[in-house]
């Protein structure tokens, strides 16, 4: 009888970011912009790298209740709209790779609020350098951060449906108001800004923070899991784990079997 073949060694990785979502490719990133930590990314939807129906901006309602989409259902309604869908983003990047990418600051006093409260962090003076930090933003402001890995750009005054709102705003009484100027909009309406490159491809996070450095981290993996529409399909399994720190627990043990990616070739979910 032939030998049986032993067993492949497992990866192991000091994290493993569950979801490639808007937070979970953030993450990724920071963690490893330190060469000595590896981390493997596990999505449940495809990839969007080269897939032009996910990236560019202007065919996201084509992304609404397609496979790129969980299309939850709301609860049943009593009083009506029972049949409500709720989206959320199966795809690499999430939501920021799905939704229509408008883009506002937080108001100041809901985050001074969350502070008061108990949430240590995320009071709007804790927050708004976050903001400044993340973005490149082209609105007027010296509280706008030029220079950080999220394009944020005002939607040019073209769109003659676009005009016509704000024109009958202002005949009834609503003042032409511009966002994300660093006070609160309580009573306005405007053009709002997008997270959008100029070429009309969205700034998602997983065009700003994954795209610049997969192929080029060797501790990173991003593992996306379905092919669009599709099912899960699995090979050699994995393992994720890190050494216990003194008196504490370890960070990662698991095992799994994914389809790994890499940078440069082919990818799944893409049309």
């Amino acid at each position: 009888m032939p030998s049986a073949r032993p067993p492949r060694p497992l990866p192991a990785y000091d994290y493993v970011v569950v979801g490639g979502g808007t937070a979970g490719a953030v993450v990724a990133a920071r963690l490893t912009e330190d060469p000595d930590v590896t981390v493997c990314v596990v999505e449940a939807g495809p990839s969007d790298v080269g897939d032009d129906s996910i990236l560019r901006l202007d065919r996201w309602m084509a992304l609404l209740e397609s496979g790129y989409d969980w299309d939850y259902p709301v609860e049943p309604q009593e009083n009506g709209n029972s049949f409500m869908r709720h989206a959320r983003a199966k795809v690499l990047g999430g939501c920021s790779s799905h939704n229509s990418c408008i883009a506002f600051w937080a108001p100041a006093e809901d985050l001074d609020e969350w502070g008061a409260l108990g949430c240590t962090g995320w009071s709007a003076a804790d927050c708004f350098p976050l903001y400044r930090r993340l973005e490149s933003n082209d609105a007027p402001g010296d509280h706008h951060g030029r220079s950080g890995p999220v394009t944020i750009r005002t939607v040019p005054p073209e769109d003659p449906c676009g005009a016509a709102l704000l024109e009958a705003c202002v005949a009834a009484g609503i003042p032409t108001t511009p966002f994300n100027t660093g006070t609160t909009v309580v009573r306005g309406a405007h053009w709002f800004q997008i997270n959008s490159r100029p070429d009309g491809i969205r700034s998602s996070a997983s065009v700003s923070y994954l795209h610049p450095v997969l192929g080029k981290r060797p501790n990173l993996e991003v593992v996306p899991v379905s092919r669009r529409g599709g099912s899960c399909s699995t090979t050699a399994p994995t393992t994720a784990r890190a050494a216990a720190p003194p008196g504490g627990a370890a960070r990662a043990s698991s095992t799994w079997s994914p389809t790994p990616f890499t940078p440069g070739r082919s990818l799944p979910g893409a049309r």
